[in-house]
């Protein structure tokens, strides 16, 4: 990963995967303090739509300083966050709204 590499885990359930891609960020985070890491589970995606939403959220909660946040909007005019708070714990949650469905596809290309 740090020479630039894709990398593919593949392995039955409950074999790790996840343990280790958090372990491996961590690792990364402790060398790397510039980089911004996104982890995004995509199992519960059924559309593209799903998917959209997913990954933009998972990106707009890995970015926490605010002039990142903003320059990450910037370049996806078609979307919008919607700030909210957990009412058990308070925590703030971000979500993504879609302007239009025309913009799910033009974001999805731009995310990439």
């Amino acid at each position: 990963m740090q020479n630039g590499i894709h990398v593919t885990l593949i392995s039955p359930r409950r074999y790790g995967k996840t343990g280790l891609v958090y372990h491996v960020f961590d690792e990364l985070a402790k060398k790397r303090r510039s980089m911004t890491l996104c982890y995004c589970d995509i199992y519960s995606a059924d559309n593209l739509e799903d998917f959209v939403k997913l990954l933009s959220e998972s990106i707009v909660s890995a970015v926490k300083a605010e002039p990142t946040l903003k320059k990450f909007f910037s370049f996806f005019p078609g979307i919008r966050p919607l700030v909210s708070y957990d009412p058990v714990s308070g925590s703030p949650q971000v979500s993504i709204a879609y302007q239009n469905d025309g913009q799910k596809l033009s974001t999805l290309k731009s995310i990439f």
